[in-house]
């Protein structure tokens, strides 16, 4: 039996990844003004298989928030390499930033905002992503979240997995419905 035959072994691989072997790292695309397509590297933060979602940390400045925005649905692209393994996701993300009449996002906001490393804090205080790089003073590290962090929070929709092995290739395709039920189909690799 294939890794990617049931939609709870994909649910394990994708935890086991983040749990054991962090950053999981995926190729998130999305739609320009003009049509064209954008692709860039994300980091995973967190996968929630009870309701299918991922959670990917951003700044507001970033085009991909506006774009987003726009074309809410979009594929993220993961491969898992030792295992031999490429997910397709289609997901429709929704920005989850920082709103004084929101309790609960402020919590997941500053939560998420603490396990980052000072490194990664520190790109938040910088231009806007991007943009032409300009040296600023260095700064002690600060601690405090800016108000551009934002959480993309994505639910997905479908998964496309293809198993590639020594001797066969395997892929299936799992769909949501709008009840949230979801399908299960063998696929021509």
């Amino acid at each position: 039996m294939s890794s990617i035959s049931s939609l709870s072994r994909i649910q394990h691989l994708i935890l086991d990844v983040i749990d054991n072997a962090p950053p999981l790292l995926g190729a998130l695309a999305s739609i320009e003004q003009r049509d064209r397509a954008r692709v860039r590297m994300v980091v995973i933060r967190r996968f929630d298989a009870a309701d299918m979602s991922i959670a990917v940390s951003t700044d507001l400045r970033s085009r991909k928030v506006s774009q987003l925005h726009q074309h809410p649905s979009s594929e993220l692209c993961i491969w898992l390499g030792e295992r031999r393994i490429s997910l397709r996701l289609l997901v429709r993300w929704s920005i989850v930033q920082s709103d004084p009449a929101s309790p609960s996002a402020l919590a997941v906001l500053e939560e998420f905002w603490q396990r980052h490393s000072p490194a990664s804090q520190a790109i938040f205080f910088m231009s806007p992503p991007g943009e032409r790089y300009r040296r600023i003073r260095r700064q002690r590290p600060q601690r405090k979240r800016p108000e551009t962090f934002a959480i993309l929070l994505g639910v997905i929709q479908e998964i496309d997995a293809l198993q590639i092995g020594r001797s066969r290739h395997v892929r299936w395709n799992y769909t949501r419905s709008a009840t949230g039920k979801w399908t299960k189909s063998r696929m021509n690799p």
